[in-house]
Order: structure tokens, then sequence, then C-alpha cells
């Protein structure tokens, strides 16, 4: 979904790194992409900079987190991401392998893309209090950590601590396991094409959510998959 998302919003290039089981799995679907092989322990990913920076070695943006374990050496492998001058998205299990304190002593311009329970586990807030006030609570802790949030939910949104954008037009099938990671893909490729953080975050969002509203018109929200965005944003970009 990364690869697919990245490569669909005008990247040339993009690079898995991943662990020897992951890459015999997903290889057969990747023909686009390449992969850089990391270490593992019983099929775990173990963090090694030398197998980390052969990875990073032409990269102009990085996503993390999705399809990971939440473990210490994700979160080692995280930490040491948000130490280099690379344009970082962390989701999913990136989020949950960190604690805050880790985003004040970061280098990295980063994009969190947390859905509510990832936002109260990192944030220390509770998820009553954040849906209470989700965008004062949101451009708070943006600002505070000086981080791009993109909140995720029926209405997402992405700020920088200073500027908001809200989503509102999604479609329910966005709750579906794996939208995510295409939104991931498609923040990471805006940002590998040097666009600011704020805007690229913000815009993937809108891209994926007019695809995930279209494909629900045409279809169902239901029957609706993660791998129907392969072909929704590449109709998406048609129609522009």
């Amino acid at each position: 979904a990364i690869g697919s998302a990245s490569m669909r919003m005008g990247v040339g290039y993009t690079c898995f790194a991943v662990t020897e089981n992951v890459a015999a799995a997903i290889s057969p679907e990747v023909f686009e992409c390449t992969l850089s092989l990391q270490k593992d322990v019983d099929g775990l990913f173990v963090f090694d900079k030398t197998r980390v920076d052969g990875a990073l070695n032409k990269a102009t943006a990085v996503a993390v987190g999705m399809g990971m374990k939440k473990s210490e050496e994700v979160g080692r492998l995280v930490k040491y991401l948000l130490s280099k001058n690379i344009p970082v998205v962390v989701d999913a299990d990136g989020i949950n392998s960190i604690a805050k304190e880790d985003l004040e002593t970061k280098v990295a311009p980063v994009v969190l893309t947390p859905h509510v329970a990832e936002f109260s586990r990192i944030s220390g807030i509770s998820i009553e209090n954040i849906r209470r006030d989700t965008l004062n609570v949101a451009t708070a802790f943006a600002k505070e950590y000086g981080v791009v949030l993109h909140l995720k939910g029926a209405e997402s949104i992405t700020t920088d601590g200073e500027r908001a954008f809200i989503t509102k037009d999604g479609s329910p099938c966005l709750a579906k396991a794996g939208s995510g990671d295409f939104l991931s893909g498609c923040v990471s490729a805006l940002l590998a094409r040097g666009i600011e953080p704020l805007y690229a975050a913000a815009a993937a969002s809108q891209v994926i959510a007019t695809v995930s509203s279209d494909l629900a018109a045409k279809y169902n929200d239901n029957v609706i998959l993660a791998r129907d965005f392969h072909e929704g944003i590449r109709e998406y970009f048609r129609k522009q």
C-alpha cells in the first residue's frame, strides 16, 4: 500500500526496508520497488545502524511504523530517524514505540499520523478529553513539539501548531485496515517531492478522502478494501 501510494503520487523510486521474512512475502507484489533487508531475530525487526543507513542512502523522505510491532527496537529505529535531517512520517507502531520526549531532541521534519487512541498514548491526554476539544488539543501538541500532526478521524485535522486544515469529506471505508498505509505513502511521496510537511499531509489527506468518497459512491462503503485505492488514486488524477 505504501509503495503503490508513493509511486502513484509521483515519486520515481521507492525502497522498502524490511526483514527477510517480510521481503519473501511481499516481493512478488512490489515489482516497481526495491528491497533493503534489515536485521531480525525470530522474524522481528532488530535495529542495525549499518543496514538502516544503507536503506537511507538516497532517501529524500521516510515513512516508518506501518506493519511493525511495538517494541524497543522499533523505538530505537524511530529515534534514529528523528536524528537525521530527512523528513519522516511516523505512523502506527512507530508512534506506539516512542515517547513524546523523543520528539524534543529531533532534527528531522516530522509528520505524525495517529488515530485518536495512538494520539492519546503519546500525548498522555485521555481519549475523552481529545474528543471534547480536538482542534485545540491537536494544535497545542503540534506547537509544543514542533511537529505536523495529522489526527485521523471522521473529520481529520492537520496542524503545525499555527495553521490547521480539516478534512471532512472522507468515507467510512477509511476506517478499514490498510487505508492509513495509503495515507502515509501519499504524505511521504509529497515530502520527497519537496512539499512543506503541513501541506504534504493536508493535501494527502484530501486526496485520500476524495478517493474514498468516489469509491464509496461508485460501489459501497462495505465492499471497499484498502487495495482499491490503487486504482482510485490513478482515477483521481485522471480527472484533474
